[in-house]
C-alpha cells in the first residue's frame, strides 16, 4: 500500500451519438458515436486518510460519480477506501466535456495504484464506465476516453466489450464553453433519446459503410448531428452562423453541453472573435496518450 497516487485522463467531447438498445447490465450499456479526446484533461491525486473527502479544484464537493467509483472499487476488491480525492482540471464541469468520465477513470487508476490491488487496465476502465452509467452522467464517454486521439464507438458497451476505433491528428482545437446542460435529463427522456438515436444512427451506418474517417469528417458529422438531434440551443446556433460568415465552418456542439468545438482554419481569428464577444476559450491539442498513472 502507498500513501499517495496520481493519474491523468483526457477531457473529451462527444460530437454525435446513438443509443439503439437498452441493457440492464451496465457493462453492456453504452452509446455509439464519435468524439475527440483533449490533452487538457483531469489529474486526480489520492491520499490515504481517516475519512473520505472529495475536492474539485480545491473545493470540497459531494462527488456523486467519485463516490460511486469508490463503491464500485470496494465491490470489486473488498477494500473500503478511506481516501482524500483531489480532482484538478481547467475544464469546466457540466459542459459536455466529460469531466465526470475523466474523474472516474483517473480515480480508478489512482485507487488501484495506491492500494496495489493489481486490477488490469480494462477492469479499471470498466469500473469507471459502470459508475458513469449508474450515475446517468454518461454512456460512452469512458469508452471514448480509453483511447487517444479521435474516437469512433462502433458498438455498445464498456471498454473491453465494445468496439472502438481511434486515430491521431496533431491539431489544435478551440473549445468555447458557454453554459452547462443536464446530461441526465437528456438520457432519461425517451422522446429526446429517440430523436438523438435516429440522428446518430444515420452517421454510424455511414461509418460502417466507409470506416475511413478524418478529423474533418468527424467535425462535419458532429455539425450535421447538432442540427438534427434536437439539442441545439439558440445561442450555439447563432454562434455557428457567425462562424460560417467568417468562413470558419468546422464547428460543432459538444454532447451534452452548450459548448462549441471548433477545428479552426485560423486560430488567431477564432481567439480574437471569442475575446470580442467575451466568450471563454480553451485551446487544446488532441490527446496523444491514453489515461495513465503519473509519478508523484
Amino acid at each position: 500500500m502507498k500513501d499517495v497516487a496520481s493519474a491523468w485522463a483526457p477531457s473529451h467531447a462527444t460530437l454525435f451519438f446513438s443509443v439503439p438498445q437498452r441493457f440492464e447490465n451496465p457493462l453492456s450499456m453504452g452509446s455509439l458515436g464519435g468524439g475527440i479526446n483533449f490533452s487538457e484533461g483531469m489529474i486526480t491525486k489520492v491520499h490515504l486518510s481517516s475519512q473520505t473527502r472529495i475536492f474539485f479544484n480545491g473545493i470540497e464537493i459531494d462527488g456523486v460519480v467519485s463516490n460511486q467509483v469508490l463503491d464500485e472499487f470496494q465491490l470489486k476488491t473488498g477494500i473500503k477506501p478511506f481516501v482524500e480525492v483531489n480532482h484538478q482540471t481547467i475544464i469546466p464541469t457540466g459542459y459536455g466535456l466529460s469531466t465526470s468520465g475523466a474523474g472516474a477513470i483517473s480515480l480508478s487508476l489512482a485507487l488501484n495504484e495506491i492500494f496495489e490491488t493489481g486490477l488490469s487496465y480494462l477492469e479499471l476502465l470498466q469500473l469507471a464506465h459502470v459508475a458513469e452509467v449508474k450515475c446517468k452522467t454518461g454512456l460512452g464517454s469512458v469508452l471514448g476516453q480509453s483511447v487517444p486521439g479521435i474516437e469512433i464507438r462502433m458498438t455498445q458497451g464498456a471498454p473491453g466489450i465494445a468496439k472502438v476505433l481511434s486515430f491521431q491528428a496533431e491539431k489544435e482545437i478551440a473549445i468555447i464553453p458557454i453554459a452547462p446542460l443536464s446530461t441526465s435529463d437528456v438520457l432519461t427522456s425517451e422522446t429526446q433519446m429517440q430523436k438523438v438515436t435516429e440522428a446518430g444512427q444515420k452517421l454510424i451506418d455511414r461509418i460502417h459503410q466507409d470506416p475511413i474517417v478524418t478529423l474533418e469528417a468527424v467535425i462535419e458529422m458532429g455539425r450535421e448531428f447538432t442540427f438534427s438531434c434536437g439539442l441545439l440551443t439558440p445561442r450555439i446556433e447563432k454562434l455557428i452562423k457567425e462562424l460560417d460568415e467568417m468562413e470558419e465552418t468546422r464547428a460543432s456542439m459538444a454532447m451534452i453541453g452548450e459548448t462549441l468545438i471548433i477545428y479552426p482554419y485560423d486560430l488567431k481569428k477564432i481567439q480574437k472573435w471569442a475575446i470580442n464577444r467575451s466568450l471563454p476559450i480553451i485551446i487544446s491539442q488532441i490527446a496523444d496518450r491514453s489515461p495513465h498513472i503519473l509519478q508523484v
